[in-house]
């Protein structure tokens, strides 16, 4: 019951509250353009309403999920916690690496308060949850499980139908082999439900896997599958 979606429209990403007493914890914050939507959703009576937030969680970098932080510390002056693989992409502001410039896309400038490891856990809303490394989509980023509720808030790595775009095997050779590496991690856990980055949280989790991996099979064999 301390765990609330906030299901955004496919620019923003989802939005992951949880709820407790000893702090309220933020997972991905949206699109800069939505921020003003997040910061009254957060408001809202689903929301925490005039209560503090304790901290910003980010499965990875990309604008549509960390848009919002900035507007977010100023109002509840909390933390940031980011997967330590990118946090120094984030220190240095690397338009590049974060693909900012690429996608030409505008996030306003935050910082880094807490690395978040691949393999660490972490008590967020009363729940524990398994920080585990997924790359593909984005190679730094990490997916969030709680096994005694084998709940996966999976970012972009798994959607109910695919998963967020991967660079071409020109551009970023390791890419493709990532994203099979990370589906394989997910079939290897007990998940009952998937709380995507975009999209309606399911159930269904071995259909979404086998359309993930039908997905990938055609990327890896024909690179204009990928455009």
């Amino acid at each position: 019951p301390q765990l609330h979606v906030f299901e955004r429209d496919w620019l923003s990403a989802n939005n992951v509250l949880l709820k407790s007493r000893n702090g309220h914890v933020l997972i991905d914050t949206g699109y800069s353009s939505r921020a003003p939507l997040t910061l009254a959703l957060l408001a809202s009576a689903d929301g925490i309403g005039d209560e503090p937030l304790a901290l910003i969680v980010n499965t990875h970098g990309h604008s549509d999920h960390v848009g919002g932080n900035a507007p977010l510390v100023r109002k509840y002056r909390c933390p940031i916690a980011f997967p330590a693989s990118e946090s120094d992409a984030v220190e240095r502001w690397d338009h590049k690496a974060l693909l900012y410039d690429y996608a030409d896309q505008r996030v306003e400038r935050f910082v880094v308060d807490r690395r978040i490891a691949a393999g660490s856990s972490a008590i967020w809303g009363d729940l524990e949850w398994q920080a585990l490394a997924a790359p593909g989509h984005d190679m730094g980023a990490l997916v969030y499980y709680n096994p005694a509720h084998r709940i996966l808030i999976a970012g972009d790595a798994l959607w109910r139908n695919g998963f967020g775009f991967v660079m071409p095997r020109a551009m970023a050779p390791d890419a493709l082999p990532a994203t099979r590496a990370t589906l394989d991690l997910i079939a290897s856990l007990a998940v009952d439900v998937v709380i995507p980055g975009h999209g309606a949280p399911f159930t269904d989790v071995d259909a979404a896997l086998a359309t993930a991996y039908a997905r990938l099979s055609a990327f890896e064999v024909d690179d204009e599958r990928t455009a």
